[in-house]
């Protein structure tokens, strides 16, 4: 149980590199690729912006810039327009890919590699060399007016912002799931509605706001403008080669905090009451005795969960009630509302996976009991429509 508990409380915890094929810090014969940087961090190809990657040789040779997304699939390869001699060079990216269509907004790492005439290839690549570390957060700060969550990030990171009940409560909303952000002061939009848009958490009490950053490799370059969600591009009409693995790729992978960037995603649930219960006006069940509260994921969502171990979590109100911490789906909590007085409530499931996908489902339910139950509600609601 332990164990248990500490998963439920885990939402609310936060120049090196010329190196040859075998990825050893080594050049072939004497070529080296030295001075590498990019021009700036992020740029908005929408606006016209482009990216500029310079770097030395120290003898002449053909060079290429490749261009990674999340996933580690080349999206784009920029050649140089033949042998290039010793010396300082530049490269240019315009943010589109290699059919030549904008790349969505996104965390994107870069590597440029020289081929000598008759030689073997060097690369640069720091992607598994730099990043991958929990970067430290001062508390968030939450303007209720401005309905924005303020902190900074002393680096480029991708951020998790999740919001729920503190005092063992449920995981109530996740408002971003790991995506890019750069450096600096930041400001996340938030109307103060959990993830069903049912409970008005701006002023609770026990409002919680958790904010965890992983720092993004030193070869990173946003595309702007910022998103909301992780962007991914279809590189189905195009050959999109796996970069290649260093040393370093099991140090990084080990290091990595968060999932792989295509599965970073909340899971779907979804709550199911019995068949033909009386309802409201509004179309909320209302429940007049124990009954089974079904919880399912979503399809397509369903691999994902059950490729690791979870537990499930049921909460009223905003105060815990049921676990099963041997997870399975879809599972079936069998609820007594006695304790509870008339009115409207609200049943809460929280998936809480081992390896960090999460699912949040919250429902309505209208309970006629005894006069002389007391009701347990803590959050604020919308008015039913």
């Amino acid at each position: 149980m332990v164990g248990s508990i500490a998963v439920r409380r885990a939402w609310i915890q936060g120049t090196v590199a010329c190196v040859a094929l075998g990825f050893a810090a080594v050049a072939a014969a004497d070529l080296r690729i030295e001075r590498v940087r990019h021009s700036r961090g992020a740029f908005d190809p929408a606006a016209g912006e482009t990216v500029d990657v310079d770097f030395r040789l120290t003898r002449s040779a053909s060079a290429s810039l490749e261009i990674y997304d999340g996933r580690g699939l080349r999206i784009r390869q920029v050649q140089s327009p033949g042998e290039l001699p010793r010396g300082e060079h530049r490269l240019s990216w315009d943010g589109r890919d290699a059919l030549g269509r904008p790349v969505p907004p996104e965390a994107y790492q870069y590597t440029v590699t020289a081929k000598p005439p008759g030689g073997p290839s060097v690369v640069h690549d720091l992607t598994d060399l730099t990043g991958t570390e929990a970067l430290p957060l001062a508390p968030p700060d939450w303007d209720v007016d401005a309905k924005t969550i303020r902190f900074r990030l002393s680096k480029p990171a991708r951020v998790q912002i999740r919001l729920g009940l503190t005092g063992d409560g449920p995981l109530l909303r996740t408002l971003v799931d790991w995506v890019p952000r750069p450096a600096g002061a930041q400001a996340e939009p938030w109307d103060g509605f959990d993830n069903s848009g049912l409970l008005d958490l701006s002023r609770h009490p026990k409002l919680g706001v958790t904010v965890r950053a992983i720092s993004l490799p030193d070869n990173t370059i946003l595309v702007l403008p910022r998103s909301q969600e992780i962007q991914l591009i279809d590189v189905s009409g195009f050959d999109a080669p796996v970069r290649p693995e260093t040393p370093q790729s099991r140090r990084s992978q080990r290091l990595r905090r968060v999932q792989a960037v295509d599965a970073e995603r909340d899971i779907g649930l979804s709550l199911e009451l019995p068949a033909g219960l009386r309802r409201t006006t509004d179309g909320v069940p209302v429940i007049t005795e124990p009954v089974a509260v079904r919880l399912r994921a979503d399809r397509e969502d369903l691999p994902r969960i059950l490729s690791e171990r979870f537990e499930t979590v049921f909460y009223v109100d905003g105060f815990f009630r049921f676990e099963n911490s041997v997870g399975f789906l879809p599972t079936t909590w069998r609820w007594d509302p006695k304790d509870l007085g008339p009115g409207l409530h609200y049943i809460t499931a929280n998936v809480l996976g081992y390896q960090g996908h999460f699912g949040i489902t919250t429902s309505q339910v209208w309970v006629e009991a005894s006069p002389d139950a007391t009701a347990s509600s803590t959050l604020s609601s919308r008015e039913p429509q």
